[in-house]
């Protein structure tokens, strides 16, 4: 196996392209002669099978799930491999690992209860990384579950526990890897990040009211006076934390897929969050999903645990983090458009966009447009 980082074919993109069966058989094999090493004696070495799958294929990356199992059933629990495109600018697939390999060490010194996969190995010759799993439910069932229209406030207790831990994990998770120096808001910057890959105004083109494109510009104009007065608190950034990406135990809270991108603010994570919160199940349809009380209730309990858990001024990061979450919220509503129109064509998707994205997006951004205002108005 030494010569397999020279003799399998990356294209131009970065990504390895060898097709998925390809790279099982080398992912297994590199699997069987390494069990020793990632789990001592605690496996039946005598008689023993590695079977694997492709759990997601995307363009730029793939989700490979390994098996260990022998006469006496399932050995341990399961090994998820993440390949990755490997850039001139970038090594995903390095970074991610290096970033799991300091947080299994560190984020418990500082809170037992939180935690992330174990990770096991780095297998350049397939740019990919492999971790153990945390073999727990994920955030995202429980609160599509939980956060229903049925669901009376006082039965909630145990969602917003859950998302409490979650707004505890982000603040130890940003803790453990903080820059040491912030960024000085800018709005330029910000509406920069904003319309990098969805320009704001085309909303109107998609159906949005003119109105929203009008407010949203107002605010953008009021984002001027902002300039210079909040220092943002920089760390790695997960880049992609989201209730589907937490996981819990009984007495801990795992989260995966951290990209730990180095020296950017806080607020991307925090707004990524109550982004994804409020729109978590806008595809497929969940009718009883209640995205008023995401937005209001569930919204406020992750940013105040947050803000404890760090001791941030409350006004400014409440503030900030609507800031954030507005930007995701816009670039997600394109973003899905896209992911659907790719399913269901050019038609497809201008029906859906039409009869589905705009009712699940357009209210919370002017809800957040609104809150973003006043909080601004109460400087």
């Amino acid at each position: 196996m030494e010569d397999l980082d020279r003799r399998l074919p990356f294209n131009s993109e970065g990504v390895c392209s060898i097709p998925n069966a390809e790279a099982i058989t080398i992912l297994t094999t590199l699997i069987k002669e390494r069990l020793s090493q990632y789990f001592g004696d605690e496996i039946n070495y005598n008689n023993f099978q590695v079977t694997g799958k492709v759990l997601c294929g995307q363009e730029l990356s793939r989700l490979i799930r390994l098996q260990i199992r022998s006469d006496r059933g399932k050995e341990r629990p399961d090994i998820f491999v993440k390949m990755c495109p490997e850039w001139t600018t970038m090594n995903p697939a390095k970074l991610e690992y290096e970033t799991l390999r300091l947080l299994h060490s560190e984020l418990p010194l500082i809170r037992p209860d939180c935690g992330v996969a174990r990770p096991l190995d780095f297998f350049p010759e397939l740019n990919a990384y492999a971790m153990e799993s945390v073999g727990e439910n994920s955030l995202k069932p429980f609160l599509l579950r939980h956060n229903s229209r049925l669901q009376a406030a006082s039965s909630l207790k145990e969602l917003y526990l859950a998302i409490t831990k979650s707004a505890i994990w982000l603040s130890t998770f940003h803790r453990v890897t903080q820059s040491p120096e912030g960024k000085r808001f800018n709005h330029e910057v910000f509406v920069a990040s904003l319309s990098e890959e969805f320009d704001y105004h085309c909303l109107r083109d998609f159906g949005f009211k003119k109105t929203t494109i009008i407010e949203l510009e107002r605010l953008i104009e009021e984002m001027t006076m902002l300039d210079g007065l909040f220092e943002l608190p920089c760390a790695k950034w997960h880049w992609d934390f989201t209730p589907a990406h937490v996981f819990f135990g009984k007495d801990k809270i795992f989260v995966i897929d951290i990209l730990g991108y180095d020296d950017v603010p806080i607020y991307e994570d925090i707004g990524h969050f109550l982004a994804a919160m409020g729109t978590v199940n806008n595809f497929p349809f969940h009718p009883l999903y209640d995205r008023h009380r995401a937005n209001e209730e569930l919204a406020y309990i992750f940013t105040k645990a947050y803000q404890v858990e760090s001791s941030q001024n409350e006004s400014d990061l409440f503030l900030l983090a609507n800031i954030y979450k507005l930007k995701y919220l816009v670039n997600w509503f394109f973003a899905q458009h896209t992911r659907v129109s790719n399913k269901l064509g050019e038609l497809g998707g201008k029906i859906f966009t039409l009869t589905r994205l705009i009712r699940v997006f357009e209210p919370p951004i002017l809800h957040t447009i609104s809150k973003i205002k006043s909080q601004i108005r109460a400087l």
